[in-house]
């Protein structure tokens, strides 16, 4: 199985491309597992080079990567409040997958 990590972001500050999940991690699914209402600013990146990413993200939404990401995930939002929790699956290397779970 895969890796499963979860994340918590707070939004009551503003982030700037924020480091959720640095390189060479091989992203293969990100869920949002909650995000705070009204929190439509909140953009998801994929990828250091990225030059955009995800705006109007919701709860309950899954982005899928294939081939696996490996250049890490990022958000930008603005101090709005609330959490931003996201699942993320990873792949790991070797093709040896492992189940564990974080925070």
């Amino acid at each position: 199985m895969a890796q499963v990590n979860e994340y918590l972001i707070d939004l009551s500050v503003a982030r700037d491309r924020l480091e959720v999940v640095g390189r060479r991690s091989r992203i293969t699914d990100v869920y949002v597992a909650e995000l705070a209402p009204g929190a439509a600013d909140v953009v998801l990146i994929f990828g250091l080079e990225s030059p955009s990413g995800f705006r109007n993200i919701f709860q309950g939404q899954s982005f899928e990567c294939c081939p696996p990401e490996e250049e890490g995930l990022y958000i930008t939002a603005p101090a709005i409040g609330g959490n931003l929790r996201l699942a993320v699956t990873f792949e790991k290397a070797g093709g040896s997958n492992a189940s564990a779970r974080g925070a």
